[in-house]
């Protein structure tokens, strides 16, 4: 995953911030987000664009060895079970429909 964040809507809090503030130097393992996380995740919360899915689902779209930093409201550790969770989801349905 790039360490960008598509900045170009003026609407998006974090266009007033630098990329670091969005890649910090530690990362959380799954569990409480690090300092510097916490202080990404404040800022994703103010953006009405992440509360719609559009940064998290762009971010999503990365493999699991690509994950880092916050964007779209989730920590690196979160993106990976959402895609783990989805894979996982995927299986069961492809299942389903072999059986049916």
């Amino acid at each position: 995953m790039p360490k960008t964040v598509k900045r170009g809507d003026a609407r998006k809090p974090c266009a007033d911030y630098p990329l670091s503030t969005f890649f910090p130097d530690s990362e959380s393992k799954g569990g409480k987000p690090t300092a510097g996380e916490a202080a990404a995740l404040r800022v994703c919360g103010q953006c009405p664009i992440a509360a719609r899915g559009a940064c998290l689902e762009d971010a999503l779209r990365y493999p699991l060895a690509e994950q880092y930093g916050v964007v779209g409201g989730t920590t690196a550790a979160q993106r990976r079970l959402i895609i783990r969770a989805r894979r996982a989801a995927s299986a069961v349905e492809d299942v389903l429909v072999e059986v049916a």
